[in-house]
Formats: structure tokens, C-alpha cells, sequence
């Protein structure tokens, strides 16, 4: 694939040709154990509050549909 290919699918993406390019490089970087085991953790995280706000926010809906 070539840059003008890529540049031209990262539009189609919604991504400017200039951020995709830096998104590549920083995918080309070698990670550090430590620091992909911190991600990891702060996706669980992340996960679980998405999960705790999602069940309030269905148990808020319930009640307010008893309410009607």
C-alpha cells in the first residue's frame, strides 16, 4: 500500500491524512511490558464503570416507567 493509498483511506475514516500517519508511528513503537499491563488494567477498569453506569442508568429508566 502506498502513502497516498493510506492517506486516502484514513479520509474515508474521518481521520486527517497528518494524524493517521502519527497514529502509525506510535503503533510502530515498541511498548514496554509494564506499560501494556497498566493499559490493560485501565481498560478493565474503564469496563466495569461503563457496566456500573449502564445498570444505573437502566434501573433509573425502570423506576421512572413505574412512575408512569
Amino acid at each position: 500500500m502506498t502513502v497516498e493509498n493510506d492517506e486516502t483511506e484514513q479520509e474515508k475514516a474521518g481521520l486527517p491524512a497528518e494524524i493517521g500517519l502519527i497514529l502509525e508511528a506510535i503503533e510502530r513503537e515498541p511498548v514496554p511490558e509494564r506499560l501494556l499491563t497498566l493499559a490493560v488494567k485501565l481498560q478493565e477498569a474503564l469496563a466495569k464503570r461503563r457496566a456500573i453506569e449502564q445498570s444505573a442508568h437502566t434501573a433509573s429508566q425502570i423506576n421512572q416507567n413505574r412512575e408512569i
